[in-house]
């Protein structure tokens, strides 16, 4: 279930922070790559919504991120990355 909140912290040069959810409880950690549009960098007090998940320590983190209202996209799988690789070095050849 997709959950709302806030960053509470965020350090934009070492790309991690903390989102404080909007139902209380824990801060929960995000990483900018759990962003599905790097378009825009987080910024202190966005809101952002998200999933969660644990990692192989056990801790709650934020997964699928997006900021505000947008709609988050599912990163693609490596097919979709291989062809979008593709697509760039034909552009840039």
């Amino acid at each position: 279930m997709r959950q709302k909140g806030k960053l509470a912290r965020w350090d934009d040069d070492k790309g991690f922070g903390f989102i404080e959810p909007n139902n209380g409880g824990n801060r929960v950690f995000v990483h900018i790559n759990e962003f599905a549009n790097r378009t825009q960098r987080p910024m202190l007090n966005d809101f952002v919504t998200y999933e969660t998940a644990k990692d192989a320590q056990g801790r709650v983190n934020a997964v699928d991120a997006a900021l505000g209202n947008a709609k988050s996209y599912r990163r693609r799988g490596p097919k979709g990355q291989a062809s979008a690789i593709l697509f760039s070095l034909l552009f840039l050849g």
